[in-house]
């Protein structure tokens, strides 16, 4: 019973940890998403993308007491403006500072105009992925191990110490009740016929990080397509990717307005953001490809498209 403990106690680690480190990757990338500017020395933009990323919104304020601009969380309260925005709040941190504020002396920013967090959505990726990460892993061991050998109780200990000698390796060994389990006296070995499903369940994993990424905003390049790679393919590609970061790009800057109209900052100190993943390296990467592509009669434009199809007509 021990030991069969031990063996689910080590398999639900390895879930957890496998699951853990897909989140985690991805967390980092979202919380890294954005850049901001002309941030006082006073505001952490580590805890403001990470508050954005697990609460869905945060409180920029500047307490006059400590004279120091701040970001913290923050409990949102009636009444609500026209426009349905929280105009009363709460700041608190796990110092155990504590201080109310409202609309006119405090900005809250949203992480998007819908005022949710990112973490749930990446959780769900997470698991979506790690699923197909632990079916692989299942594959693989599968064909480790595709026989299963069967014998009697009496046979166990020699069954195991015979698989040990393959490369430290200990093949499923079934034992049987009764002295004759397969009905011929001897010990039996099964073969599961194990199938390989790796590179079909590769690639549906690429699939999946890759709408992960296009969800945080992050271009993605498919540099083993096979088929041929259209201008318009990758010009929707881009448009979608660019939708997906204005989503919470469109709030960050609207809540930067807000912290310059009520605090009247002068333009060298007006607080900025934008999309931290250098882009432009990577639409230089895309045009090299397509460019390499074109080179080889692999990419062709739409005009292109239409002409061939006359010609072949």
């Amino acid at each position: 019973m021990g030991r069969k403990r031990n063996k689910f106690n080590a398999s639900a680690y390895q879930n957890n940890r496998t699951f853990m480190n897909i989140y985690n990757r991805l967390k980092s990338l979202a919380i890294n998403a954005y850049e901001w500017e002309n941030l006082p020395d006073t505001v952490d933009e580590r805890f403001l993308e990470k508050t954005l990323y697990e609460m869905g919104y945060c409180l920029f304020f500047k307490d006059e007491e400590l004279d120091r601009f701040l970001v913290s969380e923050c409990g949102i309260g009636s009444p609500n403006s026209f426009y349905q925005v929280p105009t009363m709040y709460h700041a608190y941190a796990v110092n155990g500072y504590q201080k109310e504020y409202d609309i006119n002396n405090a900005v809250l920013i949203w992480n998007d105009y819908e005022r949710l967090p990112t973490a749930p959505v990446i959780w769900d990726f997470a698991i979506r992925l790690y699923e197909i990460q632990r079916t692989m892993d299942v594959n693989v061991k599968s064909m480790k191990y595709p026989i299963y050998i069967e014998g009697t109780e009496d046979d166990k200990l020699a069954l195991q110490n015979l698989a040990m000698q393959y490369d430290g390796s200990q093949y499923p060994i079934a034992v049987m009740k009764g002295k004759n389990p397969n009905k011929t006296g001897q010990m039996g070995v099964i073969n599961l016929q194990t199938p390989y499903n790796i590179d079909k369940l590769s690639t549906y994993y690429h699939e999946i990080w890759n709408q992960a990424l296009t969800y945080i905003g992050i271009q993605t390049v498919d540099i083993q397509k096979k088929e041929r790679l259209t201008q318009r393919e990758s010009e929707s590609q881009q448009g979608i990717v660019d939708m997906q970061r204005n989503i919470k790009l469109n709030a960050r800057r609207q809540a930067c307005q807000k912290i310059k109209k009520i605090y009247n900052l002068p333009d060298d100190m007006e607080i900025k953001v934008k999309f931290r993943y250098g882009q432009d390296e990577l639409e230089d990467l895309i045009q090299d490809l397509m460019k390499e592509r074109e080179e080889n009669g692999e990419v062709y434009n739409n005009n292109q498209e239409l002409s061939n199809q006359q010609i072949d007509d």
